[in-house]
C-alpha cells in the first residue's frame, strides 16, 4: 500500500481513488474531511450553486470544486476532473 496525503485538489484530483466513483456524495465529503475541511458554498447573486464546494488541507492550499449528485467532481474553469 502506498502512503497518500491529500495537500491540494487542484494537482491531485486527478489520483483520487477511482472507487470513490461509486460513493454517494456524503461519503466522498466525508472521506476529503479526513485530509481537511470541507464548506458548501452559498449562492452569491441570482444563481444557484448546489453542488460547489471548497476544500482547504491542513496545510492551508485551498481549492473550489463542484461535487455532482451524478457522482462526477471537477474544478470548473479547468479540464482538472477527478477520474477522468
Amino acid at each position: 500500500m502506498h502512503e497518500f496525503i491529500l495537500v491540494d485538489l487542484a494537482t491531485q484530483m486527478p489520483y483520487l481513488p477511482r472507487r470513490m466513483q461509486t460513493w454517494p456524495r456524503d461519503r466522498v465529503l466525508a472521506w476529503l474531511r479526513v485530509w481537511g475541511e470541507v464548506w458548501k458554498v452559498e449562492p452569491f447573486g441570482p444563481k444557484d450553486m448546489p453542488d460547489t464546494y471548497t476544500f482547504q488541507s491542513w496545510v492551508g492550499r485551498w481549492t473550489y470544486f463542484e461535487l455532482t449528485e451524478d457522482g462526477r467532481m471537477f474544478i470548473p474553469g479547468t479540464w482538472i476532473e477527478a477520474w477522468a
